[in-house]
């Protein structure tokens, strides 16, 4: 929670609460056991569903993915009936053959974890903040070549004629 008192203060997707994403329970249910095996517990680091706020924030996280929710459901759809080991060996095929649909399972449920404020607290991660640069480090970046693509481009484009009609 924010000082504001909201969790979706902190997001920079907006959130419309009129259209909730939802999943059907057994699809929700794969999810979370999906997240089980991609983050296991280990240690003091408990595994996803045995993290208070996880569900919260997965619903968070699915919001900001509102895009892909059909896709994440056709592929929770595959995963409805396996156990632990059958799952763990289709999320590694699927990692390999459907990379695109492993992208999107994984970052929500990545996501999800990674908010969970228990979880930031562990990791040192302030969340997402506002860190501008002093004008002496700007010009020490700029000195290091980082922008030379950018300014070749930039150059290129100017350079380039104009059409005169």
């Amino acid at each position: 929670m924010t000082s504001s008192g909201s969790i979706h203060s902190r997001l920079s997707v907006p959130i419309d609460p009129t259209e909730p994403v939802r999943l059907d329970p057994q699809a929700r249910a794969a999810l979370v056991c999906a997240a089980d095996v991609l983050i296991s517990s280990h240690g003091i680091w408990p595994g996803p569903s045995s993290t208070p706020g996880f569900e919260q924030w997965l619903d968070i996280a699915l919001a900001a993915r509102a895009e892909d929710v059909v896709v994440l459901a056709a592929v929770l759809k595959r995963f409805e009936y396996l156990d632990g080991e059958s799952l763990r060996r289709t999320l590694r095929i699927m990692s390999v053959e459907d990379e695109p649909a492993f992208r999107v399972l994984s970052s929500v449920i990545a996501g999800a974890y990674l908010m969970v404020p228990e979880v930031m607290e562990r990791i040192g991660y302030p969340g997402q903040t506002r860190s501008p640069i002093g004008l002496m480090e700007a010009i020490d970046e700029l000195e290091t070549g980082l922008l030379d693509p950018v300014k070749t481009r930039q150059k290129a484009l100017l350079d380039r004629p104009r059409d005169q009609s």
